[in-house]
């Protein structure tokens, strides 16, 4: 993510979290702009469960493959308005950014832009603005700045909790 897709003219722009709508922060917080919200992802989530249900298809619409699948509740959005990953890279796909999978141990992780985290669906944006990176968890109150040593140990920390770490 090239210095990012928005300006932020000395502001840090911050959610904070509404229901289970974390995923929208999160995009938000990247974006640096109120750029979604839940009926976008939601009917992202809708357009790929029918892509996967033609996918699926193709095998017959009556294989115990197609049946369990149909059957299932939606892999792209939960209930409670939870969103995968596949939800959020493409909608980050608008904005020409492609989330990739991160792994504890890479090298100089201040060198990047941005990072989207994950564990038990709560979604959450690391990001760099004007040097200075900020947590920019929708559950804390305010962005959290973090220094570029603390990036590193953070990153090394939510990694050892689980974390699915995506860099943008």
């Amino acid at each position: 993510m090239e210095g990012g897709c928005c300006s932020t003219s000395g502001r840090v722009y911050h959610e904070t979290q509404v229901m289970s709508m974390c995923g929208v922060h999160c995009l938000n917080t990247l974006l640096q702009a109120n750029a979604f919200n839940e009926v976008d992802l939601a009917q992202i989530a809708h357009e790929l469960d029918r892509r996967e249900r033609e996918v699926m298809a193709e095998g017959g619409i009556t294989s115990e493959d197609y049946l369990k699948f149909v059957a299932a509740d939606s892999q792209n959005v939960s209930d409670e308005g939870n969103f995968s990953i596949q939800v959020l890279a493409e909608a980050l796909k608008m904005y020409s950014v492609t989330p990739k999978p991160w792994r504890n141990g890479q090298s100089e992780p201040h060198l990047q832009s941005a990072f989207i985290c994950n564990l038990r669906e709560h979604w959450f944006t690391i990001r760099r603005l004007g040097g200075q990176w900020y947590n920019l968890n929708s559950l804390a109150s305010t962005p959290e700045k973090i220094t570029d040593f603390y990036l590193s140990a953070y990153l090394g920390q939510l990694s050892t909790e689980k974390y699915t770490i995506f860099v943008v």
